[in-house]
């Protein structure tokens, strides 16, 4: 549907009708953190959706751990998203930044509560 939505809006900016196109996508993928970190928090422990890696998939606890932080930091993120593009101050160094960190936290983040569980 989204990707339905932005080619429309692109067509009619090709037709010529003013239309930030920026300002939707940006607009765009904060929806899609809010609606991932919306769910992510309720997915449990499988092998097909969510923070796979080896330290979530052998440890209950911290897939729970992981997916509860990191669905809020999407919600967060999500957010930031959205007043960003309602604002027009669309900042691509913010954006690719905060992108980097919405990949890598849950990562890092997953294998230090892993070590730190196997340590006690």
């Amino acid at each position: 549907v989204l990707i339905y939505i932005v080619s429309v809006l692109l067509a009619l900016n090709a037709m010529g009708y003013d239309i930030n196109i920026q300002i939707i996508i940006v607009c765009s993928i904060g929806f899609i953190f809010l609606f991932v970190g919306n769910y992510l928090p309720k997915i449990p422990t499988n092998w097909f959706v969510g923070i796979r890696n080896p330290w979530t998939i052998t440890n209950d606890d911290v897939w729970i751990k992981i997916h509860r932080n990191t669905g809020k930091l999407y919600m967060i993120i999500g957010l930031v998203f959205l007043v960003m593009g309602m604002l027009n101050v669309i900042n691509r160094p913010l954006i690719v930044i905060t992108i980097i960190i919405c990949v890598l936290y849950p990562h890092i983040h997953s294998f230090v509560m892993f070590r730190k569980n196997n340590n006690n």
